[in-house]
């Protein structure tokens, strides 16, 4: 559908985002900074000193329901991909200025999302995305369009997933059960779980090419290692 209603304001101006509560914020390959919350999409550009707001105050985003932004997440196609929190993801086009859903549908668990909130997107090296949900991991082969179960041995079919990372071709799933990798290169793969964080609730990870894997919990930051097995708190709780 058409984004309609767009509106852009300068920065000074107290209180320009659509909403005050932003709960998911990230920056793209071209440097706009997009901000999600409870009805708020809004994207910041800083050379421009300039905020567009996408789909307005008034409630109605994400399929014309009343939704919180839980995720959003920048393609290198340029795309925008925003999860919300009763199900579905909104693609959205800067370029072009319009969006297309991918929608949640009942009664299908193996070929369309959930009912429930979209967490975590991340790119794998075929090109697929990886969705995590609060009701199992999911993955679209053809820029959502369509969705698929991502199944792996070890890993529940309705396992909550809040966190996803992709290191060359680990992909690192993240969860109140703690930490696990699947080897995407291997067919039949099985998600392998960290045992030295097994238990942590995690709520964010962060990686890089053969570097340390980033991993944030309820109960601090760890660092893992995974050359080595080895994991570590650089700021300990006192």
């Amino acid at each position: 559908r058409d984004v309609t209603g767009v509106q852009t304001c300068a920065l000074p101006i107290s209180g320009s985002l659509a909403e005050d509560d932003v709960v998911a914020l990230l920056r793209d390959h071209s440097g706009l900074i997009w901000a999600g919350g409870p009805s708020l999409f809004d994207s910041i550009d800083p050379a421009q000193r300039a905020i567009t707001t996408w789909y307005g105050s008034d409630g109605h985003l994400l399929g014309g329901k009343h939704a919180q932004v839980t995720s959003v997440f920048a393609r290198p196609d340029g795309s925008v991909w925003l999860g919300s929190d009763n199900g579905g993801i909104d693609i959205v086009s800067a370029e072009h200025g319009h969006s297309r859903r991918l929608a949640p549908e009942d009664g299908r668990p193996d070929t369309a999302l959930p009912r429930s909130s979209a967490l975590s997107m991340v790119d794998a090296p075929d090109g697929s995305v990886y969705i995590g949900t609060a009701k199992g991991l999911y993955r679209t082969r053809d820029g959502g369009r369509s969705v698929e179960r991502a199944a792996f041995p070890g890993l529940p079919p309705t396992a909550l997933v809040r966190a996803l990372c992709v290191d060359g071709n680990r992909l690192w799933i993240g969860g109140p059960s703690g930490l696990a990798q699947v080897d995407l290169s291997v067919q039949g793969a099985a998600a392998q779980s960290v045992t030295s964080l097994r238990g942590a609730d995690i709520t964010s990870l962060n990686c890089r090419d053969n570097e340390a894997l980033w991993v944030g919990t309820q109960t601090g930051l760890a660092r893992y290692w995974p050359a080595t097995g080895h994991t570590d708190r650089p700021w300990p709780e006192t």
